[in-house]
């Protein structure tokens, strides 16, 4: 799960569940508003690769990259998981 208060537009984030077989990456668009009581709840707008609308996730659904992933070090600010 990522930090809703980490979450940025431009940085990316990947979503899965445990019924699917691969995760679905994609970029930051927006973030809503980050309650303080469940900031797992927030609503972030997510541009899946391969797609041409956001969608939007629950930030508890949503994880940081592992930092393998990033060739060239990624989008400025991004956040990966250790």
């Amino acid at each position: 799960m990522i930090n809703a208060r980490e979450a940025k537009p431009k940085v990316n984030v990947f979503y899965q569940q445990p019924h699917m077989p691969h995760p679905e990456y994609g970029v930051i668009t927006q973030v809503g508003f980050v309650s303080n009581y469940f900031p797992e709840n927030t609503i972030i707008h997510v541009l899946f690769f391969g797609e041409s609308t956001p969608k939007a996730c629950r930030a508890r659904d949503l994880h940081w990259p592992p930092n393998y992933c990033s060739i060239d070090g990624g989008p400025e600010g991004q956040i990966y998981q250790s």
